[in-house]
């Protein structure tokens, strides 16, 4: 959102905030499930799932973005997949940490462990609760879309729209600053190859109802689709799809191979935003 004077854009979160506009911001991805979406390199320990998320800081990420969602599907597992990774890195990042969850409980103990960014990634009927906590809290909060009837629609763009202005207007009301809201497509998520298409080609059109948006689409499923490669050879066009979404103004990309990303967002920030370093 756009914070004092017009000129630049911040987003907001408790005792800091990230100066938009000025760089792409790169979500280092850290999937802690047992059956993670990362295969064989799900990690599966307190003490492997600490140092990935020390590695992802090393190798540049800007945010770490913590997933436990492939099948944590009750509060309990969340808490008991989230909770321990979160204490133990409690102040041992300079980065702020995203974090994926469901539940408003976990999520209020996450946030007392020094998380700043809260991904709802439940449908919007599910979500007042964890709104309300991040806005307790003063955390960044990012509406994730998710919308069980979306793969019936045919303007993609316009329903997200509509989706999307109830999400806020619920996020307002909780007491969530609007200068702390972000944007999340929800690529693959009750979407099909073609909407996912959609949403990367005319993404400016969500960018101009004025709030940042994030993409999270690295390694999907509709990117194998596509291409024809397995999950791990999908960085390439993860790359290729984050590069067009930074020309159409996503101001956040969540990656799994972080060290991949930083030359081609330096790349597309410099072309794009004018940025020489």
């Amino acid at each position: 959102m756009v914070t004092g004077g017009g000129s630049l854009r911040f987003l907001k979160m408790k005792d800091s905030s990230l100066v938009l506009d000025k760089k792409t911001y790169i979500m280092g991805i850290l999937n802690i499930a047992n059956d993670s979406i990362e295969g064989i390199e799900g990690y599966s320990s307190i003490e492997r799932s600490v140092a990935a998320a020390l590695n992802i800081e090393r190798e540049g990420a800007d945010i770490l973005h913590i997933e436990c969602d492939r099948d944590a599907t009750s509060e309990t597992l969340e808490y008991m997949r989230l909770l321990p990774v979160i204490e133990e890195l409690e102040g041992r990042l300079r980065i702020p940490i995203s974090v994926n969850v469901n539940s408003s409980y976990v999520a209020k103990k996450a946030l007392l462990s020094g998380v700043k960014i809260i991904n709802g990634k439940a449908p919007l009927s599910n979500c007042f609760e964890l709104m309300c906590t991040a806005a307790e809290f003063e955390a960044a909060y990012v509406i994730t879309h998710n919308d069980r009837e979306f793969m019936k629609q045919s303007n993609t763009l316009y329903y997200m729209q509509l989706y999307f202005q109830k999400a806020i207007e619920l996020a307002l009301k909780c007491g969530i600053d609007k200068n702390s809201i972000i944007l999340n497509p929800g690529f693959d998520i009750n979407k099909t190859l073609w909407q996912n298409l959609d949403l990367i080609n005319g993404i400016e059109t969500l960018a101009e109802m004025g709030f940042p948006i994030m993409f999270n689409l690295s390694r999907m499923e509709f990117l194998g689709q596509i291409t024809g490669q397995e999950w791990e050879r999908r960085d390439v066009p993860t790359i290729a799809a984050n590069s067009i979404a930074i020309s159409k103004g996503v101001d956040f990309v969540a990656v799994h191979n972080v060290k991949a990303h930083i030359s081609a967002v330096k790349l597309c920030d410099a072309a794009i935003r004018g940025i020489k370093e």
